[in-house]
């Protein structure tokens, strides 16, 4: 999968890089803004771990983390 970055037109518009090295490069020369990246970077990690925060928010698996905290509390 590419990954993304999406930019308002009259800031380049969206640009989509296949590999690492490709991003660094553009980094490198300026053609990307730190805060474009950073918004982008943030997309993505959020994406990333979507699933284990729905697995960690049904009420049954709450649960069961709460009571090992409260375990761990008491070491």
């Amino acid at each position: 999968l590419p990954f993304v970055i999406n930019r308002k037109e009259e800031h380049g518009g969206t640009v989509e890089f296949e590999t690492y090295e490709e991003l660094e490069a553009a980094f490198a020369m300026g053609d990307i803004h730190p805060m474009d990246l950073k918004a982008a970077v943030t997309k993505e990690i959020i994406d990333l771990l979507a699933p284990a925060r729905e697995h960690f928010g049904k009420a049954e698996i709450a649960a069961k983390k709460a009571e090992l905290d409260k375990v761990l509390q008491n070491r």
